[in-house]
């Protein structure tokens, strides 16, 4: 479902954000959109090639040591710790299935966006899933949402789309250019859709958007980051403070990996 004006989309039930708005008059069946989302978009999500084999999966999970990332209001539960545990939990479904794992971090330790790609790199990832929590200021924001990178070019979901007849500023123009992630646009659409539309059976959809993220930008894979719940929200905090929430939403990210693989 494309609504005109809007980059705001909907495929099997799952709300994308598109790189551009598409154009028709309403009630029509002319519509027109960008061959970007056209091809490595929709194209991408409806009608999937087969991942290589033998795919090592690189799981990151978000902050730690230094960087605690988001918290409670009474700091009792971290977003870091939360991560972690969500990510050892990811690593055992895929095990068990006979899909190769990796962890960016095993531990409480410090690590940097480059340090994550970089490790992602070396250990030749065919895919990488970095694990996050969210915050707001807004207690009552929640749900789930995944990014992968705008395309080049294109503006990050959260920023206002520029009218195709204004000329990009020289900020623009570098803040929108390519990155090494955008190598594998189709593939991070078709990951990023497969997590999103898992992760929503467990909470609300936010919806897969797009944002230059390092990890996302530097990745030398196929990547997508996942914000698993809000520590602002108390309601959501509480369920993911409870072990059967935390292995329901591991279960979703491993699922959603497996389809992408097989």
């Amino acid at each position: 479902m494309l609504f005109t004006g809007s980059r705001r989309a909907e495929i099997n039930g799952t709300l994308v954000w598109l790189n551009s708005a598409p154009f028709g008059r309403p009630g029509s069946r002319n519509w027109r959109m960008s061959r970007m989302d056209l091809t490595n978009t929709l194209h991408a999500i409806c009608m999937p090639r087969p991942a290589p084999e033998n795919t090592l999966v690189m799981l990151d999970p978000g902050h730690g040591g230094n960087d605690p990332g988001a918290a409670t209001a009474d700091k009792a539960l971290l977003e870091k710790d939360t991560t972690l545990d969500l990510a050892l939990r990811v690593k055992s479904i895929l095990q068990s299935r006979g899909i190769s794992a990796a962890l960016t971090r095993d531990a409480d330790t410090t690590l940097s966006p480059a340090d994550r790609s970089l490790l992602a790199t070396h250990n030749n990832a065919g895919l990488f899933v970095s694990i996050h929590l969210n915050h707001a200021a807004n207690a009552n924001a929640g749900g789930v949402e995944t990014f992968i990178l705008p395309a080049h070019g294109h503006p990050a979901t959260s920023a206002s789309e520029r009218p195709a007849w204004v000329e990009p500023t020289e900020d623009e123009i570098k803040s929108e250019a390519w990155r090494p992630g955008n190598a594998f646009d189709p593939l991070n659409a078709r990951l990023s859709f497969a997590l999103q539309h898992h992760l929503v059976e467990h909470s609300a959809d936010r919806g897969l958007k797009r944002a230059r993220y390092l990890v996302l930008s530097n990745a030398p894979c196929p990547a997508a980051l996942v914000e698993c719940g809000f520590l602002s929200n108390p309601g959501e905090a509480a369920l993911l403070q409870t072990s059967e929430h935390r292995e329901k939403t591991a279960k979703a990210i491993a699922d959603a990996i497996t389809v992408y693989l097989r």
